[in-house]
């Protein structure tokens, strides 16, 4: 039997009227990393 470990590490992007450059996205979740073992 064999057996992995995962890890990912994700950002939450929401919209801000303060920051232009964000301000007309819609919400997500944005995977920044993951590592498999």
């Amino acid at each position: 039997m064999n057996g992995s470990r995962r890890l990912q590490v994700n950002l939450n992007v929401i919209n801000d009227s303060a920051i232009s450059a964000i301000s007309r996205i819609r919400p997500l979740v944005y995977p920044m990393i993951w590592i498999d073992e």
